[in-house]
């Protein structure tokens, strides 16, 4: 019903005559239509304190649809309107929620409503009702109000609104308390919630043993997220001793309710042999009925196993199919594949970067990594040290060997950045002690170059005894073509050992 006047004399809904007053206090509104129609009764309402005047029909079909005054917008309840005895606080929070109308529940709380002014049996409900029927921005202001209810469905909902933080601010703590009070009730939703947030440390210290508890609790209620949860901690050894036997029980057990994540744990489980015997056509398997629910992390693994004829045919195109399904998703793993293999032709570097980006803006160093490298040589792009520099350091945040060596190169070559030996060393450095046989190597040619000797203190920001122990790796296996006379190794590793062990002697280090 929509407003429409207001002139004197006239009533603002429905713009006909105002007749007599209504102040006998008779419910005349409750009278079915044909009869009011029979007696031509149709009484002037005037609303309190605001003295607007409308016909006592129309004002009463108004009221049920907007609990507010049509002219003024005031919220109007039983005291202001005495005639509509059906108008009282609980009816219009109850109308308010099922419309979300959340204006007039915050009117209402300012009023001073409070769950006691209700009937002992529904002082659950507004919250119950709001909560399970998505209304999360009052479910939050009666929540905040202090209204409660002792329903597991809307104590799990409103502790989703608060983990997840876009309805209001993300609150830990009042999360836990809404688990809290629905797990306590046997609740295996709220239980595994629980325990997700203190395996994960979501607003509590980080505690395996409380999660691998609740987690226990819902999924002996036959929970399969709890069960797939357990097998993963089995798996991983977080809190117990790793135990691939009993992470495939629990695996398996939310797998036959059809848990996604858990056929696909499976999947990868029978992928690399872990508690059985590597089979790549179970596996695969396992990853097509969770790749058919549209899981990303299967699907991608499927497009890695048709790209490599793993447990099935090689078929290039299905691979590209997977990877595709799963990068629309935006797992970020698979959209670094399909950089990837976009970059290896040349004329299809632009698709490559779309997707490179896609993944290197969630975080992935791989993909990030990838972008430093294209910059650098110019692949797609205009060759942009200083691009690469960006990504590079990026993907090295994250620890990954390759950019870090990259760095060193760059730092070694004075690529984007100004020559730095030292720099170019320290980089060297993180990326060997990960195992980066080029990074092993390039100290090697660094220490050749008649660099490393003017830099192998104890004064400096290396550790000479590391630094040493790696260039001996790197001097006796070097890349082909880097280092080529052993006698020339020998000598260059004894002049650095002397170098570094008369530097200690005189700074007094061990």
């Amino acid at each position: 019903m929509n407003k429409v006047g207001n002139s004197a004399g006239q009533c603002a809904v429905c713009l006909g005559a105002l007749e007599e007053e209504c102040n006998d206090g008779f419910p005349y509104y409750l009278l079915p239509t044909f009869i009011r129609k029979i007696l031509g009764y149709n009484p002037v309402l005037t609303l309190k304190p605001c003295s607007h005047k409308f016909h006592l029909t129309c004002a009463s079909q108004w009221l049920n649809e907007s609990s507010r005054c049509p002219l003024g917008r005031r919220l109007i309840t039983g005291s202001d309107c005495p005639t509509l005895l059906s108008i009282n606080p609980q009816q219009v929070l109850f109308n308010s929620i099922e419309n979300n109308r959340i204006e007039d529940v915050q009117e209402l709380l300012l009023t001073g409503l409070t769950p006691e002014q209700l009937p002992r049996t529904d002082r659950c409900k507004p919250l119950t009702m709001a909560s399970r029927t998505g209304r999360w921005e009052i479910a939050v202001e009666l929540f905040r109000a202090g209204w409660t209810t002792d329903d597991n469905i809307a104590l799990y909902n409103l502790g989703m609104v608060y983990c997840e933080g876009e309805v209001v601010e993300r609150d830990w703590a009042k999360a836990r308390l809404c688990y809290r009070k629905a797990a306590d009730q046997g609740d295996a939703p709220a239980q595994t919630r629980l325990g997700w947030m203190y395996q994960f440390g979501q607003g509590v210290k980080e505690d395996f043993t409380t999660a691998l508890l609740w987690y226990l609790m819902a999924a002996n209620k036959g929970y399969a997220s709890a069960q797939e949860n357990l097998g993963w901690m089995y798996q991983n050894g977080d809190g117990v001793e790793q135990d691939y036997t009993e992470a495939l029980y629990w695996f398996r057990k939310a797998a036959n309710q059809r848990d996604a994540w858990a056929e696909r744990n499976l999947g990868l489980m029978y992928e690399k042999g872990l508690g059985v015997k590597q089979d790549y056509t179970k596996a695969l398997s396992w990853y097509l009925k969770t790749a058919d629910q549209g899981n990303g992390p299967a699907q991608n693994s499927l497009g890695w196993m048709y790209e490599h004829g793993l447990g099935v045919e090689e078929d290039f195109a299905v691979a590209m199919s997977w990877y595709h399904k799963a990068a629309n998703q935006g797992y970020a793993p698979a959209q670094r594949h399909l950089g990837r293999i976009y970059s290896a032709d040349r004329q299809a570097c632009t698709e490559a970067l779309f997707w490179y980006h896609k993944a290197a803006d969630q975080g992935n160093a791989a993909a990030q990594y990838d972008l430093g490298r294209m910059y650098q040589k110019g692949w797609g792009v205009k060759q942009d040290y200083g691009n690469a520099l960006i990504w590079y350091l990026m993907a090295a945040s994250r620890g990954f060997a390759k950019a870090e060596r990259n760095l060193g190169n760059m730092y070694e070559k004075g690529q984007g950045v100004k020559q730095d030996y030292a720099e170019a060393l320290a980089w060297y450095l993180r990326a060997a002690v990960q195992g980066d046989f080029e990074a092993k190597s390039s100290l090697g040619h660094l220490y050749l170059a008649e660099c490393l000797l003017k830099l192998a203190t104890p004064a400096s920001c290396l550790q000479p005894r590391r630094c040493l122990d790696l260039l001996t790796q790197s001097l006796v296996s070097g890349l082909p073509g880097r280092l080529s006379e052993d006698s020339a190794r020998s000598e260059n590793c004894e002049k650095l050992r002397i170098k570094i062990s008369a530097s200690e002697e005189n700074s007094g280090a061990i």
